[in-house]
């Protein structure tokens, strides 16, 4: 994250990159040969975390799922360095995204609230 002159940060200052693509080997995988990469990589990241790969595309796009509910302050942080681990051993084009999960907030239930994924 970059800052202005005022030491505020900067949120506007990469708007203008351009957004890094995957290569050709990565799109040359099949979808097993993906998964078990990312996985074993996972594997031996893994110590702090307990998030599994759900789902590694030909895009870069790579889901995970939560296997024990992180905290929210860690999570971001845990997945951001999960990303940059992975950009930096498979592919810079590689992209994190997390399983949404279901609403575990008894009081929305009771009131009828229902939250849907979109």
């Amino acid at each position: 994250m970059t800052h202005d002159k005022n030491g505020t940060r900067d949120l506007w200052g990469h708007v203008e990159n351009e957004t890094v693509q995957v290569s050709e080997k990565w799109r040359s995988l099949n979808d097993k040969e993906r998964f078990e990469l990312v996985k074993n990589l996972v594997d031996s990241y893994s110590t702090k975390c307990d998030l599994q790969p759900t789902l590694c595309c030909e895009d870069g796009m790579i889901f995970f799922e939560q296997v024990v509910p992180m905290p929210v302050n860690l999570r971001a942080d845990t997945l951001l360095d999960l990303e940059a681990k992975l950009k930096a051993a498979l592919d810079e084009g590689l992209t994190v995204w997390i399983q949404p999960q279901s609403d575990k907030n008894t009081l929305r239930k009771l009131r009828g609230v229902e939250v849907k994924s979109l």
